[in-house]
């Protein structure tokens, strides 16, 4: 027991260096490959790569075997930025709601800062372009992380109980890969105005049943007051 207690409190073993070398160097090639391939796609040259990441080729192709692995590993790193950001958001202080739109906004606003680049991971991510994590399971893995946020609010009383999380978990995913799609497909789609009225919407119609029966009379009495106010004043 006190052998397991002493374990549980040593400090994890340091990184050597040569495996910081490693994952420095890679780390290299992935953001030489995400500025060239947002401006030349997946036609980006191995070569293009290499130089751009100070490497020779063949130090290349000791990290990926062929570009598509470049990209797999983009995708999954898009993928990684989701479930930390969930985490994230799990840390914070906030109800669901508040969580739910700044995950939606927050990705906005990281997607269009660089959108030629974001749009064409989301394309090879919408194709199942990884062997590595095909299509299916990372919608799988996107809905599980969204999940906990969920179950957390179902916890606090914020989230309704008499519909399963897994399908409430796949609506908020659901929605999410939409809009991501939209704004990929569109020119002038406003990606930041749609994720934020989303998750605004799904925040009430996740609530529970006797919230939005509060909720609802309120609007609609506020809406009766915005009426009677218009009407005085053309009067």
């Amino acid at each position: 027991m006190a052998s397991t207690m002493k374990k549980s409190f040593e400090k994890p073993p340091a990184v050597s260096r040569r495996e910081q070398n490693k994952a420095d160097t890679r780390r290299r090639i992935l953001a030489a490959a995400s500025r060239l391939m947002a401006v030349s796609g997946t036609e980006t040259r191995v070569e293009a790569i290499a130089a751009a990441a100070e490497v020779s080729r063949a130090t290349f192709f000791n990290y990926f075997p062929n570009k598509g692995a470049v990209v797999a590993a983009l995708v999954a790193k898009a993928d990684h930025d989701f479930a930390t950001t969930i985490d994230q958001e799990r840390r914070r202080a906030a109800s669901t709601a508040a969580r739910l739109e700044r995950l939606f906004v927050q990705t906005a606003v990281r997607l269009q800062s660089r959108p030629a680049f974001h749009k064409l991971i989301l394309k090879e991510a919408e194709r199942g372009y990884s062997a590595i994590r095909p299509g299916n399971q990372r919608f799988s893995r996107m809905l599980q992380v969204l999940r906990e946020l969920l179950a957390d609010g179902v916890a606090r009383g914020e989230v309704r109980t008499d519909c399963s999380l897994d399908i409430i978990a796949e609506i908020v995913g659901g929605t999410y890969v939409a809009l991501l799609h939209n704004w990929r497909i569109s020119k002038d789609y406003p990606l930041e105005a749609r994720m934020k009225a989303s998750a605004r919407f799904l925040a009430d119609a996740i609530a529970p049943l006797q919230t939005r029966k509060i909720a609802a009379p309120r609007r609609a009495e506020n809406g009766k007051g915005s009426r009677r106010a218009r009407k005085k004043r053309s009067e």
